[in-house]
């Protein structure tokens, strides 16, 4: 998608890559889009939850989803960091014996292994 504000200087062009009436749907989706980044940042302001920030989680699930939460790829993060918990768990407990699901079942159980 092209920015008519980032390319105004081709307007005088023989050929610009925008007629005047694009201006005008430009102008208005860019204040749509900063009237709804002002109530967002209002809205967070008067909010008493905390501002949420990644790397603030413990170091074993930010170390293994960082990468991909920097790129956005959310879903891969979270697959990544629910692995590194799985290997870590497994690694204290000493249980490489099992599946996840298994490993989770028994550990979070009240009875025995």
């Amino acid at each position: 998608m092209l920015d008519p504000i980032a390319n105004w200087f081709t307007m005088s062009n023989p050929k610009a890559l925008f007629s005047p009436r694009d201006i005008p749907a430009t102008a208005a989706t860019v204040k749509r889009r900063l009237d709804g980044l002002l109530l967002e940042t209002q809205a967070s302001a008067n909010s008493e939850v905390p501002p949420f920030s990644p790397a603030r989680m413990h170091p074993v699930v930010w170390t293994a989803a960082a990468t991909h939460w920097t790129t956005h790829q959310y879903r891969v993060a979270v697959r990544e960091a629910a692995e590194a918990l799985n290997v870590e768990w497994k690694t204290r407990l000493g249980r490489h014996d099992v599946d996840d699901t298994s490993f989770w079942q028994q550990t979070l159980s009240g009875f025995a292994p």
